[in-house]
């Protein structure tokens, strides 16, 4: 791809390296998790498309503790009130990376 692309042609390899991500943020599928598991921050899909990811963490954390606070108190399940809670976390995450691809030119996904 980079010779094809770019016309840099790769003479020797000296190391193959990868990292494990998750296309969640791209996709708007969030996983806020299952059973008595929530799920928060870049685990649950929450990432800023700019790479700011540090207050995705902290409010989805605080709406987690809420959920799981609340859940015990009425008795409901934690992760229906932390899906209603992120709502907005997760539209402004799905605004985000709809905004970078039309920056960059590109379809990612319908909000």
């Amino acid at each position: 791809m980079l010779e094809n692309s770019f016309g840099l042609k790769v003479k020797k390899l000296i190391r193959k390296t990868g990292c494990l991500g998750n296309d969640m943020c791209t996709t708007g599928r969030f996983y806020l998790g299952k059973g008595k598991v929530l799920l928060v921050g870049e685990a649950a899909g929450f990432l800023n498309a700019f790479g700011e990811g540090i207050s995705c963490a902290l409010s989805t954390g605080l709406f987690a503790a809420e959920s799981i606070t609340k859940g015990i108190k009425s008795g409901n399940d934690a992760i229906a009130i932390y899906s209603e809670l992120t709502k907005v976390e997760r539209r402004q995450t799905k605004m985000s990376w709809k905004l970078g691809a039309k920056i960059a030119g590109r379809d990612l996904m319908p909000l």
